[in-house]
């Protein structure tokens, strides 16, 4: 019995130690990569309060993480970063109600980039935005953006370039009356990985070796 005991919480372990490893086998999905500095567009400013660039997803399962090339203004004083997600509607990013995550980060934790002209910023330069957000569920074709704003005036410059350069998708910005699109794009990069289990999934999954124990041994005590 405790052998059998024994062997049922071996599976049951494996199990939890798959599903954990299956969790965080997350790959790059869609980027837009920094081959050179481009052009940095200011967000939060007067011109540019709200900044967005749609993607198009190319795998089915959870949008894990989002990074972007982004820099903080040290001479100013800034408000918080709110980064959200949100669905492509008739070509442009949805309202805020329509929000798939959002995170507010905070000014300070947002790096100060001291990029000269002619560097190729690398994978290293680029900054999570969506580190602790809940996981979005995604499918293969499905469109959404990447939507940056402050929670007061000014402070930062999320870097793109002066061209055209991701084909599925584009720049937005929206000065308060809707969104505007552009010919041009912004450095980013988004992960996608498998979907996790519900709790209550991997719990019944754990129990199922043990409950073929159980039945096994009633079994062998009528029969």
């Amino acid at each position: 019995m405790r052998s059998s005991l024994a062997i049922s919480a071996r599976l049951a372990i494996g199990l939890i130690l798959a599903i954990g490893n299956a969790a965080v086998a997350d790959v790059i999905d869609q980027s837009y990569p920094a081959m050179s500095l481009g052009q940095e567009i200011g967000v939060g400013v007067p011109g540019d309060p709200i900044v967005a660039q749609s993607f198009t997803v190319g795998m089915d399962g959870e949008l894990s993480a989002v990074k972007v090339l982004i820099s903080r203004d040290a001479g100013n004083a800034v408000g918080d970063l709110i980064a959200e997600i949100r669905p492509v509607v008739a070509g442009v990013p949805g309202d805020a109600a329509s929000a798939l995550a959002s995170v507010t980060i905070a000014a300070l934790s947002v790096p100060v980039l001291d990029i000269p002209a002619g560097y190729e910023p690398t994978q290293a330069d680029l900054f999570s935005i969506l580190y602790d957000a809940p996981n979005v569920s995604v499918t293969s074709g499905d469109s959404l953006a990447i939507v940056l704003s402050t929670t007061v005036t000014g402070g930062y410059s999320w870097v793109g370039s002066c061209s055209d350069g991701y084909p599925r998708g584009g720049r937005f910005y929206d000065i308060g009356s809707g969104f505007v699109s552009t010919s041009d794009d912004l450095y980013f990069q988004t992960l996608v990985g498998p979907e996790t289990p519900e709790p209550s999934t991997v719990v019944m999954l754990c129990m199922c070796p043990v409950g073929l124990l159980v039945c096994g041994r009633q079994k062998r005590r009528h029969g």
